[in-house]
């Protein structure tokens, strides 16, 4: 009654699973026990997000990067107090942020190594406090293969030692999008003495899930025959209104209506006449839409059936009538089919009986006799303990009379 298609059913499950198109943190750095220089790192991984521990900071000349002096004198690179500017987590922690400083660092990138596989509509946000005499400028790139940086952004930086958050967004540059290797570069410019610097914190890079595009037309997963005038057609995925056209069903009693249920991927089928109990119908379904418009590609079917229960069998048997075939032979008829109680000899008393054997109704048992009645004889016959079929006996016990004459008479 119900064919289930699991194959098809996964594969609309995965097209069809959940997605608000909200921005998914990819990566993010907080930098919160970032060390000061000597010791500064100059490769810093990702501690929050989707790619925690494998996007990566470069600051040592690979990737694409500069290789930032931290020396303990006037370093180019080291660790300054941080803020919770920006900082997005549950329990945010000023802890340290990664400083930027010198201006013999003019010119100097650092790059973000990351994947945007399966996402899109790119952004950052990180934020910033920069000296009167710190970076001004924070130029952004992009590159697929570390050697050809595109530029994509340049940004003027606040200058006022307080904290600010920078919000970019690269939606507009498809070519960053759905890459499983992603290099971003930002060069710093502008500052104008040794001691001038920027400090960076609670960096993030988020993307929106890409849907993929739904390109596999509905199934009829089911039919069910839900009253003798109903059916419920259940399909793959929510279908559009070609769902509530009455010529897109066939079944020989025709279709009066067709009403989408609540989720769209069901259909109340009301026949034009009553389904014949316990008799098996195809219901058929073609030309129908899903919500992007995709249609069934050919007419799709299953049986579905209306079953009554018949009322339980309560009543026992009773034996209608005996009567003589020939002197060693009687029949007993039943008003319905009996079960093997009724070959049972010794359920029939007052004549000697052989064998007892059921007709095939069942409703009939033929006696043969082991001493034939006497001719002309009227011989008394008892009938008790008898069940029919559904296993209801009759203790109750019936007389016949029992008569044959077999002599001819003559005037």
């Amino acid at each position: 009654m119900k064919t289930i298609k699991f194959l098809l059913i996964l594969v609309v499950a995965f097209i069809f699973m959940g997605n608000v198109n909200a921005q998914t943190n990819l990566a993010a750095w907080h930098f919160d026990v970032l060390a000061a220089a000597p010791n500064t790192p100059k490769i810093i991984q990702a501690d929050y997000g989707l790619q925690s521990n494998s996007a990566t900071i470069y600051l040592d000349g690979t990737h694409g990067s500069s290789d930032w002096n931290s020396s303990t004198t006037n370093p180019e690179l080291t660790s300054f107090g941080g803020s919770t500017t920006n900082d997005q987590r549950p329990s945010p922690n000023a802890g340290q942020s990664l400083a930027l400083a010198n201006s013999s660092a003019n010119g100097k990138g650092l790059v973000f190594a990351l994947s945007t596989e399966n996402y899109e509509n790119i952004k950052i946000s990180y934020a910033y406090r920069a000296t009167s005499a710190g970076f001004k400028i924070h130029r952004w790139f992009y590159s697929i293969n570390g050697t050809d940086f595109i530029i994509i952004d340049s940004v003027s930086i606040t200058r006022d030692a307080s904290w600010h958050t920078l919000n970019i967004d690269f939606s507009n540059i498809a070519a960053i999008e759905d890459l499983s290797s992603l290099l971003l570069k930002v060069v710093v410019d502008s500052a104008s003495s040794a001691s001038g610097n920027n400090r960076i914190d609670n960096f993030y890079i988020t993307g929106e899930e890409i849907t993929p595009t739904d390109t596999i037309p509905p199934t009829l997963i089911s039919a069910e025959a839900i009253s003798d005038t109903q059916a419920k057609i259940a399909f793959s995925e929510p279908v559009d209104a070609t769902a509530e056209n009455v010529n897109n069903y066939s079944i020989t009693l025709g279709v009066s209506s067709a009403v989408r249920l609540t989720g769209l991927d069901s259909v109340l089928l009301t026949f034009t006449q009553p389904l014949v109990p316990n008799t098996e119908y195809q219901l058929c379904a073609s030309g129908i839409q899903d919500l992007a418009g995709n249609a069934m590609t050919s007419s799709q079917c299953d049986n579905i059936e209306w079953i009554t229960t018949q009322p339980q069998d309560t009543i026992p048997p009773q034996p209608l009538n005996a009567w003589l075939e020939n002197l060693s032979e009687v029949k007993v008829s039943f008003n319905e089919p009996v079960d093997a109680s009724a070959e049972n000899i010794a359920n029939y008393t007052g004549i000697n009986v052989a064998t007892a054997t059921r007709n095939t109704t069942l409703d009939t048992v033929t006696l043969t006799l082991t001493t034939p009645i006497p001719n002309a004889t009227p011989t008394t016959m008892y009938v008790s303990n008898i069940s029919d079929t559904a296993g209801n006996v009759n203790t109750n016990v019936y007389e016949f009379t029992l008569f044959m004459d077999t002599v001819v008479h003559t005037p």
